[in-house]
């Protein structure tokens, strides 16, 4: 079995807390990873206002069963189970120095060094089904703090019939059985985040049903992306899941793709032209959470080891920038509104979680504009 060779930057880590993050990698017992090596530290300081640190580590796969040869599809599903329990471990290491004193801050991040884990033979397109989109920020380097999250679209109007029409006319695609797609166009050097949308502006009648449906596109450039961070995760059964974060140079660019209720164009289609919009709902104002936030962020369902490798392999070649796979705290989503609002100028507007500072103490003055008794803070 051939040796996977990877590395951990250390930011912020101590020198005592590296230490006792290695002692816990010797220690952990494994399921999937066999030969476990360490190198010693090497000190990447480029300031005086950052500690960096990297540690270099070499693993191989546990042999299969009866120590028979494993097939490239059950080494790739390896690999991807071992990837996914490493960076799991590393996060548990991590919290585990943090309860004896480690800064917030620090963060522990895994790369791969080797080349020869990738499938030889690359697609084009790799898609991905998806049950959430989130826009956001990174703060404190591991906590992704989302203005905006929204879920899988159901099939309360039929969204799914729509979306399997959009697929296979404009993508080629069938039997996907989501409705919510990423799709990484190498060719293109462009992703794309689809999902369908029944708009309805109320004013439908039984003669006239005045539903609009779209499909949304959020389309990202590959020369947008700055860090790409994958967090891999498995199940008991041994499915892999995966959500990707994209930590963006420039916003996403959103367009409509609106369906006729006949053919359009000389080629008889059902989806007209995509048109470019700031949002696809008012109601949502995906324009200021887009605009105020610099990453994107698709949570995907169970995934194909291949297809994984592959698509990251593209990824890590046409961006030329090492992918981090290492988990990220998520806080709870906060509309990009309230983020220009101070709560804490007027006990009404204070948030559910703060009512105790309603309380008289806490606002002695009256806000509103009548008169204050001053009396009672002087004693006459």
């Amino acid at each position: 079995m051939s040796t996977i060779y990877c590395r951990l930057i250390f930011h912020d880590f101590p020198e005592i807390y590296i230490n006792e993050f290695v002692k816990l990698a010797h220690e952990f017992q494994y399921r999937t990873v066999h030969q476990l090596i360490i190198e010693p530290a090497v000190s990447l300081d480029s300031d005086s206002f950052e500690k960096k640190t990297e540690v270099p580590f070499s693993f191989e796969l546990k042999a299969a069963a009866e120590g028979r040869r494993l097939g490239k599809t059950e080494r790739y599903q390896k690999i991807c189970l071992a990837l996914a329990e490493l960076s799991t471990a590393v996060e548990s290491f991590r919290g585990h120095c943090f309860h004896y004193g480690l800064s917030k801050s620090a963060t522990a991040i895994m790369t791969i060094l080797s080349r020869n884990i990738y499938p030889q033979f690359f697609n084009l397109q790799n898609v991905f089904s998806m049950e959430k989109l989130a826009f956001g920020s990174i703060n404190n380097r591991r906590i992704f703090a989302p203005t905006f999250i929204f879920d899988e679209p159901t099939n309360e109007r039929n969204e799914d019939q729509i979306f399997k029409q959009y697929l296979d006319e404009q993508r080629g695609l069938q039997d996907i059985g989501s409705n919510m797609l990423i799709c990484f166009e190498h060719d293109r050097e462009m992703l794309t985040v689809c999902f369908p949308d029944v708009f309805r502006n109320g004013r439908s009648d039984n003669n006239n049903d005045s539903s609009l449906n779209r499909i949304i596109d959020i389309r990202v450039s590959y020369s947008a992306i700055r860090r790409l961070i994958v967090t891999m995760s498995t199940d008991e059964s041994g499915e892999i899941k995966v959500s990707f974060t994209f930590q963006l140079a420039y916003p996403p660019t959103i367009y409509v793709c609106q369906m006729s209720t006949g053919g359009v164009g000389e080629y008889n289609t059902k989806f007209k032209q995509p048109i470019r919009f700031l949002t696809w709902n008012q109601g949502y104002d995906i324009q200021r959470s887009v605009a105020h936030g610099s990453c994107l962020v698709a949570d995907c369902r169970f995934v194909d080891a291949r297809t994984l490798l592959d698509c990251l392999d593209r990824l890590r070649k046409i961006n030329n920038c090492a992918i981090e796979f290492r988990a990220l705290f998520r806080e709870r989503c906060v509309n990009i509104k309230n983020y220009e609002r101070n709560r804490f100028m007027h006990p009404d507007d204070l948030p559910s979680e703060y009512a105790k500072l309603k309380e008289q103490k806490y606002f002695p003055f009256d806000l509103c504009g009548s008169s204050v008794d001053f009396s009672r803070w002087f004693n006459l």
